[in-house]
C-alpha cells in the first residue's frame, strides 16, 4: 500500500488509474478541493476552471483526466485535463445542452457522461464526447494519400 499524500489539506481520494500508475483524484488544499494527478511520487495540482475547487473523476493512459470544476462565477463545469491545460467541456457541447454526473475517458480520448437537453424535459441520456482529429493528424493523411498516388502512377506508368 502507497499512501498517496494530499496536496497540503488533511484529506485527499483517488477515482482513476491509468496502466502506467497515474492515479487521477481530489485533494483538500487551503480549506478547498483540487483535482490531481499522482504520477512519480508526486502528487500534482491541476487547478480549477477559476472557481475554487475541481474534482477528478478518471484518467486515460496518455495522462488525460476528466472532471468537473468551479467557474469563476460558482457554476459547475465538466473539464478535460491534457498536457498541462484544462478545458472547459461545458463551453464545447451544444447549445442547450448540460453535463450531470459522473465522466469517464477511454485510451481514444474519448469520453461518456450523463446530461440533459433543456428542450427534452428532464430525460437524461447518455452522453459520447470524441474528440476531433488535429490539423496536424489530417495533414499527414493527405500527405500519405499524395505519396500513394504518385507511387501508384509512377509504378503503372514503368510497367507500361
Amino acid at each position: 500500500m502507497t499512501d498517496l499524500g494530499t496536496l497540503g489539506g488533511s484529506n485527499s481520494e483517488a477515482h482513476g488509474i491509468n496502466s502506467a500508475g497515474q492515479v487521477a483524484g481530489s485533494s483538500s488544499i487551503s480549506g478547498h478541493t483540487h483535482a490531481f494527478v499522482y504520477s512519480g511520487g508526486y502528487m500534482n495540482d491541476l487547478g480549477t476552471l477559476g472557481g475554487l475547487n475541481s474534482f477528478a473523476d478518471d484518467i486515460n493512459d496518455a495522462g488525460q483526466v476528466v472532471g468537473y470544476s468551479n467557474t469563476k462565477s460558482g457554476v459547475i463545469h465538466r473539464f478535460l485535463y491534457s498536457n498541462g491545460v484544462m478545458t472547459d467541456l461545458d463551453e464545447l457541447i451544444p447549445s442547450g445542452w448540460t453535463f450531470d454526473g459522473g465522466m469517464a475517458i477511454n485510451n481514444a480520448g474519448q469520453i461518456v457522461a450523463t446530461g440533459w437537453n433543456g428542450s427534452n424535459g428532464s430525460a437524461l441520456h447518455a452522453l459520447l464526447l470524441s474528440p476531433v482529429p488535429e490539423p496536424q493528424t489530417w495533414a499527414m493523411l493527405l500527405a500519405g494519400l499524395i505519396l500513394l498516388g504518385y507511387r501508384l502512377r509512377h509504378s503503372a506508368a514503368s510497367m507500361s
